[in-house]
């Protein structure tokens, strides 16, 4: 049996970057793409929406290099482990860049 549908529950202030993200992993697969979230409860903070936005075109290029050259993106996940955290959307306390 294949796969024809995936849900995809996030929060509110996450539903772009996981929408761009599962979107490049499950392009021209066929599969039915449906990101879902609360409603918000009160607005995002400044620090939130600066956080998302951050973290939304390491989060694409990751989704990308994973798509196209998985391999790859395998490679540098495991040799690069500061490469993963930036692709995840996390940087170091200190603030430095990771590559």
């Amino acid at each position: 049996e294949q796969v024809r549908r995936v849900a995809v529950v996030t929060s509110r202030y996450h539903v772009a970057r996981a929408a761009s993200v599962f979107g490049i992993l499950f392009a021209g697969s066929g599969i039915q793409l449906d990101v879902v979230a609360p409603p918000l409860t009160k607005p995002l903070s400044e620090e939130l929406r600066v956080q998302e936005l951050v973290k939304f075109v390491p989060s694409i290029m990751a989704a990308t290099l994973a798509r196209f050259t998985p391999a790859l993106y395998q490679w540098l996940m495991h040799y690069y482990p500061a490469a993963a955290n930036q692709c995840a959307g996390t940087l170091p306390q200190d603030g430095r860049r990771l590559l």
